[in-house]
């Protein structure tokens, strides 16, 4: 956007999540040398580089009320007031704002944690970025610079369009860094479908730990655990099921047979038949066995042997 309107060379980032206070105001105005303890020297403010240009308010919805107050307050008037200016002077400023967050400003509005007045002013235009997840040509142009094994690309590639990305770009960008150290590491020098793997079971812990679930390793997961039901598509389980029976099939299911199915899987794990299975599943039925059976075909077309190789390691 910046290029497109000519002002590559004045374009102002500010990460809002670090304007605190009296620091916002100095940060945003600038000061004067001598204006408050610390002032060593002269401070252009964001407001006054951005003059001609873009200013670029990232994380605005972690600004506190206060320090909202005071940017609406400083937008409105389309002034600058330096700190520590001995005489009644404000600047006038021009500038193009684009303000970005990962919040619900409306939903911050109805609980009291916005402005709305702040909103309404900065509400011009909205555009909502999509996830990297569905962002497919920019997931496959990164890996593009990457040297993969023919079979790790693709299983990597199936995993990124399906994982959910919890630190969105961030993610993404260290997962290819880690990638690409371990690919160095290896006799042909290139990602491997054991790297691919790795890396995809360590994401998977992760996201899970952020989730307050303990358990990541499917192995270790006791038998009526599920990882967070959100995040069920990162479930190596759920990534099995869809290379074994075709991902559109097992998209087509309701989140909740899914989650049923997961949890079901887990109790398959290391029992030595259906009947052993069922007898937990189905302890008061007469024939526990032929429900497990049932249950697995008739919802997914999944039979019992089918079941055992997914659960295995």
């Amino acid at each position: 956007i910046a290029e497109y309107l000519n002002c590559k060379d004045k374009l102002v980032e500010v990460n809002c999540a670090c304007l605190l206070r009296e620091r916002a105001m100095s940060e945003l105005c600038g000061y004067k040398k001598g204006a408050f303890t610390g002032a060593i020297e002269n401070y252009e403010g964001k407001l006054q580089q951005a003059d001609g240009g873009i200013l670029f308010l990232d994380e605005i919805g972690e600004l506190g009320l206060e320090e909202q107050a005071m940017l609406l307050k400083v937008i409105d008037g389309a002034k600058v007031d330096t700190l520590g200016e001995k005489e009644n002077y404000k600047k006038a400023v021009s500038f193009i704002l684009f303000c970005a967050t990962n919040r619900d400003l409306d939903q911050e509005v109805a609980e009291g944690r916005f402005r709305e007045d702040l909103l309404s002013r900065i509400n011009l235009w909205q555009y909502e970025l999509e996830p990297l997840r569905k962002r497919t040509e920019e997931i496959i142009g990164e890996l593009d610079k990457i040297n993969f094994e023919d079979k790790a690309r693709d299983k990597f590639i199936e995993f990124a369009k399906t994982a959910q990305w919890r630190g969105n770009w961030r993610d993404f960008k260290n997962t290819l860094k880690r990638l690409s150290v371990r690919g160095q590491l290896n006799k042909t020098e290139c990602v491997s479908i054991e790297n691919v793997q790795f890396e995809i079971e360590h994401l998977q812990s992760q996201w899970s730990k952020r989730n307050g679930n303990v358990h990541t390793d499917p192995n270790t997961v006791h038998n009526h655990e599920l990882l967070n039901p959100l995040d069920y598509r990162n479930d190596i389980y759920y990534q099995r099921l869809c290379e074994k029976l075709g991902k559109e099939k097992i998209e087509q299911k309701h989140p909740i047979d899914i989650l049923q199915l997961l949890a079901v899987l887990r109790i398959c794990k290391g029992k030595k038949n259906a009947a052993e299975t069922g007898e937990i599943l189905y302890s008061k039925d007469k024939n526990p066995s032929s429900r497990i059976g049932k249950f697995l075909h008739k919802k997914f077309g999944l039979s019992w042997e089918l079941a055992r190789v997914i659960v295995s390691d």
